[in-house]
């Protein structure tokens, strides 16, 4: 089939709510407006990872693309995923049902999706809340009636155990420890940057305008005493350094801060003041990634270049598998455009 026919075909999905089948429809697209639906079906599929990797690689095409990205990276990554690892812990844990209902609510107000119903589903009938689960899986098929496990969920709903108030089937709780040790495994990409992210939310901005304010009144002092002097030797002397004021991890983060305001200069320049060696694997990592689109957007494409590389070669592991593809992408774009830039 043609990519519109794919298009037409996958819309048709939609409309139905066949979500899994839009998916498999659209999967091994290569237009961009194609991929582009199929990054948001994977958003509501509840694969962000996935969604990220391809609003990524599509962040040049069009400016809807970085509203999608910073969605992502800023409500998903900052304010879901912290809250979804807790709920997988406590489910995996058994225990704080409370907390875990608070939870589940919380996230459906944040970003309702498919595996958020799915595991809703499958903890309540482990709890055997028939009537909870069977809500949560009808929230769940008006998503996604194409979804996998909707056939297995129906045929337990219909049963006679269910009037029966028979415990839940064997495989259902099987499952449902499968899916929980998954998601704890999973190590998805939009995970890896939020372990340690509330416990290092230190305020960087008023720490800035500390030092703003503390240099305009040294320079005021100075000026005062040395009016001779050009302002530019004053102003010298008196900044106070920044790499005195901020620790290792308020670097990192002043780092992520500005490259989200396109500040790719300033990332470069900091980057220089982080002890890059004293960083946990999944912070250095993210440097060194940011380091390259860094140079990639200054059209600093060696650099860029270089810096990717170097990923590959420091970090070609299986958990960071969506980074690597996005790495591969950007290192044979680079190398085309280095080649057609030499011939010229």
């Amino acid at each position: 089939m043609t990519e519109s026919e794919n298009l037409k075909l996958a819309l048709e999905l939609i409309n139905k709510n066949k979500i899994s089948d839009g998916i498999e429809i659209l999967k091994n697209s290569k237009n961009t407006y194609n991929l582009k639906l199929l990054g948001l079906l994977f958003c509501i599929s509840g694969e962000f990872e996935k969604a990220y990797s391809i609003f990524f690689k599509l962040e040049d095409s069009e400016e809807k693309i970085s509203e999608y990205l910073f969605y992502l990276e800023e409500t998903i990554k900052n304010e879901y995923i912290p809250k979804y690892n807790r709920l997988v812990k406590l489910i995996q844990e058994n225990k704080e049902f409370k907390e875990i209902e608070k939870l589940f609510i919380e996230l459906e107000e944040k970003f309702a999706n498919v595996d958020l119903y799915n595991i809703a589903t499958l903890f309540y009938l482990n709890q055997n809340n028939i009537k909870i689960a069977y809500n949560y899986y009808m929230k769940l098929n008006k998503l996604d009636s194409s979804y996998k496990k909707n056939n297995e969920f129906e045929a337990f709903f219909n049963s006679k155990k269910l009037k029966n108030k028979i415990k839940i089937n064997y495989f259902l709780q099987i499952f449902l420890l499968g899916i929980v040790i998954f998601f704890i495994n999973k190590n998805i990409t939009l995970k890896e940057g939020i372990n340690l992210k509330n416990k290092e939310n230190i305020s960087l901005e008023e720490k800035i305008q500390t030092i703003q304010s503390k240099n305009r009144e040294l320079l005021k002092s100075k000026e005062k005493n040395s009016m001779n002097r050009e302002k530019e030797v004053v102003i010298e002397k008196i900044i106070i350094p920044e790499e005195e004021i901020f620790t290792n991890d308020e670097i990192y983060n002043l780092i992520l801060k500005r490259f989200k305001q396109n500040n790719y200069k300033e990332v470069l320049n900091i980057c220089k003041k982080l002890k890059e060696e004293e960083l946990p694997e999944y912070k250095a990592k993210e440097i060194l990634f940011l380091k390259g689109m860094s140079y990639e957007k200054l059209s600093q494409n060696i650099a860029a270049l270089k810096c990717y590389q170097e990923f590959l070669k420091q970090y070609n592991k299986e958990q960071y598998k969506y980074y690597i593809e996005i790495a591969k992408y950007k290192i044979i774009k680079l190398e085309k455009e280095i080649s057609k830039n030499d011939r010229e």
